[in-house]
Formats: C-alpha cells, sequence, structure tokens
C-alpha cells in the first residue's frame, strides 16, 4: 500500500503542469507522512529486497516534491531535517544488514537534480576536470553524508567525499549553497563517531578546510574546539589538521583591507544592507589587492543565480581582464540575444 501511495504522489508532480502540486502536498504535510514511513518500517516483517524498494520508492518521491522548488527544498531541509531521516534509514539498513551503495545514485541525482548522476560519473568529471556541476539541493548532500557509515568498503566513502570536495572547491556557488545549507554542522558530527576510519576522517578534513574557509558560524567554531579538546578520541594527525584548517579560516591577511580573491573563497570587501565599501588610500580613490590564482581555466570567477543571469570575470594571456554580466530574458535588439555587459581593464606589466 505504501508504495502504491509513493509512486501515486510522484505522478501528480510528473511534470511542469503538475509542478504546482508541489505545494499543495507540502502544506498536506506529505513530508510528515513520509518520515512516518520511515519510522513505521518493521525490518523483520520485510525481505532485503522490500527494504531496498521502499527506501528506493522514498527518494524518487522526495526528488519529484523537491525539484525545481526552492521552497520546498528549504522546508524540508529547515523544518523537517535530513539528518533525522538519516538516522532512521541507517537504522534500516543495519538490521537489514545492507549498505547504503545502491541508494548513493539516488542520493546524488536528488543532490544536482539529474536522474542521469551517478557516483562512478561524478569520478570520472572530476578526474578530466570537466565542467563542474551545481549543487542543487544541499541539504540532500546531508543525507548522503549521514549514509557514509553505511557504505560497504572504505573506498566508496572516500569516493563520495573526494568529488564532493573537488566540486566545493572548484564552484563557488557549491560553496555557497554548502553553507547556507549546514552541511558543516552534518560533516563536523561525523568526527564524533567511535567508528570513523582514520583515513575517511583525513578525507573529511579536507572538506571542512574547504567549507570553512569559506563560512563557518560560532557555534560551528565551538564544535571544532570541542572535537579538539577531546585528545585520544581524535588521532593527533587528524587534530592537527583541524586546527590548520581553521587557522586558513580565520587568520588575517596582508595587503590593503579591502581585496578580490578571483578564486571566489573570500573577499574582503565590506557588504551588507549598505552598499559595498571600498576603503581610501592616499593618492588613490581607494586601494585593494586583485589576486587571481594560476589556472589553466581563463574563467577566474563565475556565478549564475536562479533567473539565468550570469557574472564572470576572466583573465586572458595579455593581462586583459574581462568582467561579464548577462541576463537571461532580456534581449538584445539587434541580435536578439541575451542582453550582455562587457567591461575590459588591462593589468600594468
Amino acid at each position: 500500500m505504501c508504495l502504491i501511495l509513493l509512486r501515486a504522489v510522484q505522478v501528480l508532480v510528473s511534470n511542469d503542469y503538475l509542478r504546482r502540486n508541489q505545494k499543495v502536498l507540502r502544506e498536506g504535510k506529505i513530508f510528515e507522512t513520509l518520515g512516518g514511513f520511515l519510522r513505521s518500517v518493521d525490518v523483520s516483517q520485510a525481505t532485503a529486497d522490500e527494504v531496498k524498494e521502499l527506501l528506493s520508492e522514498i527518494f524518487n518521491t522526495v526528488i519529484a516534491l523537491t525539484k525545481g522548488n526552492r521552497k520546498t527544498r528549504n522546508f524540508l531541509n529547515d523544518m523537517i531535517g535530513y539528518e533525522l531521516w538519516g538516522n532512521d534509514i541507517v537504522r534500516i539498513l543495519e538490521k537489514s544488514q545492507l549498505s547504503s551503495d545502491a541508494l548513493l545514485d539516488r542520493l546524488l541525482s536528488m543532490v544536482f537534480e539529474d536522474d542521469d548522476v551517478s557516483l562512478n560519473l561524478l569520478k570520472e568529471e572530476s578526474e578530466k576536470h570537466s565542467d563542474l556541476r551545481r549543487i542543487r539541493n544541499a541539504g540532500a548532500l546531508k543525507l548522503v553524508i549521514v549514509l557514509l557509515q553505511c557504505c560497504s568498503t572504505i573506498q566508496v566513502q572516500l569516493d563520495v567525499i573526494e568529488v564532493t570536495t573537488y566540486l566545493t572547491s572548484q564552484n563557488t556557488p557549491n560553496r555557497v549553497s554548502i553553507a547556507s545549507f549546514g552541511v558543516l554542522d552534518t560533516v563536523l558530527h561525523r568526527f564524533s563517531s567511535p567508528s570513523l576510519n582514520e583515513v575517511v576522517a583525513t578525507k573529511l578534513v579536507e572538506l571542512v578546510k574547504v567549507v570553512a574557509e569559506y563560512s563557518i558560524s560560532a557555534s560551528q567554531l565551538g564544535v571544532v574546539l570541542s572535537l579538539l579538546r577531546r585528545g585520544d578520541s581524535l588521532p593527533s594527525k587528524i587534530r592537527c589538521s583541524m586546527l590548520d584548517a581553521i587557522e586558513k579560516a580565520l587568520a588575517p591577511r596582508d595587503g590593503p583591507i579591502s581585496f578580490f580573491d578571483m578564486s571566489g573563497k573570500r573577499s574582503g570587501l565590506i557588504a551588507g544592507n549598505a552598499p559595498i565599501i571600498f576603503h581610501l588610500s592616499r593618492g588613490y580613490a581607494f586601494a585593494a589587492w586583485l589576486r587571481s590564482e594560476n589556472s589553466t581555466n581563463a574563467d577566474l570567477f563565475y556565478i549564475q543565480d536562479d533567473k539565468k543571469t550570469t557574472t564572470s570575470v576572466s583573465i586572458s594571456q595579455r593581462g586583459i581582464i574581462t568582467a561579464r554580466v548577462t541576463t537571461a530574458g532580456v534581449k538584445h535588439r539587434e541580435s536578439g540575444g541575451p542582453s550582455t555587459v562587457t567591461v575590459d581593464c588591462a593589468l600594468p606589466r
């Protein structure tokens, strides 16, 4: 009966016209119902195949309910909590003596909102340095992190963490998504597990470094300091790496107060409700560092919002910096293409 209901829900939101039903189902407490399914699963009364099928259909239903809908994704993350679902799924998998390997691809397709995504495909793309995928549902990534403990081998865990670290370190929008959805909290919680493998912990620290350098809250910093105080519960190598990650995240930079970091990892510009402030400097309107990473990729900085408006900064071999803003939906009068504003600036030799 549960499977019939889940498949019926998927049909209700199966195309763009029916996508409006996402809101109706959300307000009808569909996610609370799905959570009830997970909590009520009696493993002793089901075969391993039946458990796999139920979990797979639940994920398919969540994918259908959240695809392309930011409000629903945020609701599921803030009001329900992926971690709570993760704990229920871990309980089911452990009692059924099943690994989470078969579920990972479905979870990753939820993260990227792409049915064709798989762990092997992501590994292939990262090795070839292909176009970077955009994380569409960072909340689902928290579920991936929780279920790592149920993977069949350590190598599968390492592959997932390496791919996540790569996509986070190379893509500014991905860092923004991960920070805003609190993925770092879930990652830090994994270090409190006594069964955490040291090799896996080392890889997780690399992910912490990337995320913490972009954004770390006071409460998250408190968790890190608590982990460092535990002494023998974490190997000294892991504690040193964690301390190094925090030092890099918090250490001040030499140079002008204002600076542009073209890696997209951090910026010294003061922003808020007021306009961006550039600090005055003698002889100049303002002074700022401009740091560009050594990279074979000409694009130093690239952001695309949900309305398909893109902002990019690139540097040519001749030392020309090009800033470009392209607005989708706004047509150029003559060409009929997207409206684009481009500004070039030559670096002094």
